[in-house]
């Protein structure tokens, strides 16, 4: 068995991956606050409406990136030792009271406070079935889908990590796997009718096999780019990844901003293959971009703050809907165009350190708060 997986070792915090998970959360901001943005604002000028699609279809990433880090995470700390049962009934006991039991609590709050919306206070007990079938598809509200893949990950989590473990010369066979099983998973649902398929964890599988590859080998390819000289081939390497990026990205924006304006109607095959390409090759950028900030800049502002941010990343995904949709209610109308984009400025600023505000009241001052909005990642960090 290869040594570079069985072998225990300790591991600690990895300070570059807090960065990339801060990329993450700014993006679902960003996603969520232009969301409207989107179907209000055709009318504004070309140059401002491309920027609110940028804004919104650039940061697509985020999703896809928080399921390869979530994976990476897990393989690089458990993919070193041997998953017992005891360790066994410590990792779901953990992700019970940090995952299900908020994701669960959660659910309800907003489920209820949609309900109180469309028909007051009068709720009725025949609302429970619908409420479960929601909870039970991560549909009780738009942004839940990604917790519920979460835990799907989570439940497959021990046999992905002992099947690697019994024949680790699958590890490299992972990646172009789990492609395949997600490309798959998208065609079968052109001819076949799958009820919320986005919110099953095959939609995402490359992604985590991406995540698992980049975990397992995490070690081998930090020390590789920690080391890089700087030479002819890394440069041209470097280029292409970056350079692939940003033109993946800017296609992608284009294409749903042609199609928004009704320039293009493009068969929907398009976006999800523009998208995947431009996910795939954000987790890997993102997560070089990390490690260069980690190991050069690290003691500076942008840096720091990104640091600071990151522990709360998980209850500022689970609060700030509630924010953004309180902050709608206060919508100006047939105001001047420019007082509707400080408006979606605002908004941002608002779900991103409105919710960080409190989520770390509540996380450093309420005891129970981790039943609404997940553990404190700061005192486990220390």
């Amino acid at each position: 068995m290869n040594s570079n997986i069985t072998v225990p070792k300790p591991q600690s915090r990895i300070a570059e991956l807090d960065l990339l998970r801060a990329f993450a959360i700014i993006a679902v901001i960003a996603i969520h606050s232009t969301s409207f943005a989107t179907i209000e604002m055709t009318a504004s000028s070309p140059v401002a409406y491309f920027l609110y699609i940028a804004a919104n279809i650039g940061m697509n990433f985020a999703v896809p990136v928080f399921l390869f880090l979530s994976s990476l995470v897990l393989f690089k700390r458990y993919g070193n030792m041997p998953f017992t049962g005891q360790t066994f009934i410590s990792f779901y006991r953990k992700r019970a009271t940090q995952i299900i039991i908020p994701y669960t609590v959660c659910s309800a709050i907003y489920y209820i406070a949609v309900e109180v919306t469309r028909a007051g206070w009068d709720l009725q007990a025949s609302l429970l079935p619908d409420f479960l079938e929601k909870l039970a598809t991560g549909t009780a509200y738009a942004h839940f889908y990604y917790i519920f893949i979460i835990i799907q990950f989570y439940a497959l989590f021990p046999f992905v990590l002992r099947l690697l473990q019994a024949f680790p010369r699958l590890v490299s066979w992972g990646i172009p796997f789990g492609i395949a099983v997600q490309a798959a998973f998208y065609i079968a649902g052109q001819f076949v009718d799958i009820p919320n398929a986005a919110s099953w964890f095959l939609s995402y599988f490359g992604y985590y096999m991406l995540g698992v590859f980049v975990g397992i080998k995490y070690d081998e390819i930090r020390s590789a780019i920690v080391s890089l000289r700087g030479g002819l081939v890394q440069r041209f390497g470097l280029a292409l990844l970056w350079g692939g990026w940003l033109a993946s990205g800017l296609a992608y924006i284009v294409l749903w901003y042609k199609f928004r304006i009704n320039t293009i109607t493009p068969q929907t095959w398009t976006f999800y293959f523009a998208g995947s390409i431009y996910a795939y090759l954000s987790a890997l950028t993102l997560t070089y971009g990390a490690l260069i900030l980690e190991t050069r800049w690290t003691h500076t502002r942008v840096v720091r703050f990104l640091k600071k941010l990151s522990p709360y990343a998980f209850g500022i995904y689970l609060l700030h809907p509630l924010l953004l949709a309180a902050y709608r209610e206060l919508r100006p109308l047939h105001a001047e165009p420019y007082l509707y984009h400080i408006w979606y400025i605002v908004g941002f600023l608002l779900a991103l350190f409105g919710t960080w505000a409190i989520v770390a009241f509540a996380q450093r001052y309420i005891p129970l708060a981790w039943i609404v909005l997940g553990s404190n990642e700061v005192k486990q960090a220390r």
